[in-house]
């Protein structure tokens, strides 16, 4: 057996996200915007339907861009890791994948979550389950018929609450016990 992290302690060797540093000592604000990374979509796409939603400004984090631009409400940038992590600080909530890091440092930022597992990414879809069962809300497409799903989201005012204290030492100790008991 071995040392396993999540979003919940299901089991003793099993132990909550390590959060950076950076993200721990971050200083946060609720600013009416949202901090976007679907990697698994165009950056056109993604803009074509969060303009569907123009009271809120979406900052939009891609790989498919190489210059920042902006179409109405949507702000599209190629990925940079302090301004991501300065924009999620920022923002009142994070549409993203369903991998571990990003929501992880988002629900510990006390910042609304949306996920959208990535297809055939079965890790992501088991990782997206574990959310749902944390009441984060999970979309299984992107598509123009997620707009009134992503318009109830940012008008929820309810707001996550999962606090994952610092496991790190807890866990470097469980593996290090197992390894002297071998």
């Amino acid at each position: 057996m071995g040392v396993g992290f999540h979003f919940k302690r299901y089991a003793p060797h099993i132990f909550f996200p390590i959060i950076r540093e950076a993200i721990r000592n971050q200083q946060t604000r609720q600013q009416n915007k949202y901090t976007v990374y679907l990697p698994a979509y165009a950056d056109s796409f993604i803009s074509s339907i969060l303009t569907q939603i123009p009271q809120t400004q979406w900052e939009v984090f891609s790989k498919h861009c190489s210059k920042a631009y902006s179409v109405e409400n949507v702000i599209v940038q190629p990925p940079c890791g302090t301004a991501f992590q300065s924009s999620m600080a920022n923002a009142s909530g994070v549409l993203c994948g369903a991998g571990f890091e990003t929501p992880a440092e988002a629900l510990f930022l006390k910042k609304k979550l949306m996920v959208i597992p990535m297809r055939d990414q079965h890790e992501q879809h088991y990782n997206a389950a574990a959310l749902a069962d944390l009441d984060i809300p999970v979309l299984h497409k992107l598509s123009m018929r997620s707009v009134a799903k992503l318009s109830a989201w940012v008008d929820d005012i309810v707001v996550p609450n999962i606090n994952f204290p610092d496991d790190t030492n807890a866990s470097i100790t469980y593996l290090l016990d197992m390894l002297v008991a071998k």
